[in-house]
């Protein structure tokens, strides 16, 4: 069976994904276009709702109007795949929520200890409500205290 093909066939390749950052966790803005004029936000959708949409195969020239985080590439790095391609460098900006490292200290040991991180979580919670004035803040608060004393308790017992 023979195949058709075309000499002289202009062909443009242009990248539809790119890395996010390797610390990347979630956005915390929208991302923008980085131009003179004020451009529309791009807005990150599922990944169903950008091939929907915006098919691979049907993958136009121009401002992309959606994005999609993809899953993550060989080397562990989040990717972003945009509905448009552009044919001039475009940056675009925005913030977002960095993974943080994980909790170490000199020695290897992590210096609060997993088992002990929901002590972490009543506090956070405890002063969230205690802010918004909720009802639950002094559970939180008792649960706090208790996890915290549990935890002195712990140390005290495995130091001496």
């Amino acid at each position: 069976m023979a195949h058709a093909t075309a000499s002289g066939t202009a062909v443009i390749v242009a990248p539809l994904e790119y890395d996010l950052p390797s610390d990347f966790l979630r956005f915390a803005s929208p991302i923008l276009p980085v131009s003179d004029s004020k451009e529309n936000p791009i807005n990150v959708v599922g990944v169903a709702g950008l091939f929907e949409e915006w098919p691979i195969g049907e993958a136009t020239e121009g401002m992309p109007d959606q994005a999609a985080i993809m899953g993550m590439d060989s080397s562990r790095v989040q990717q972003i795949r945009f509905s448009h391609w552009v044919r001039a460098n475009q940056d675009v900006e925005f913030y977002y929520i960095y993974s943080p490292s994980a909790l170490s200290g000199g020695s290897g040991t992590p210096a609060f200890p997993e088992h002990h991180r929901r002590v972490l979580a009543l506090g956070a919670a405890y002063l969230i409500a205690l802010d918004k004035q909720n009802a639950r803040r002094e559970p939180l608060h008792r649960q706090f205290v208790a996890a915290y004393q549990a935890m002195v308790q712990e140390h005290k017992t495995n130091v001496t």
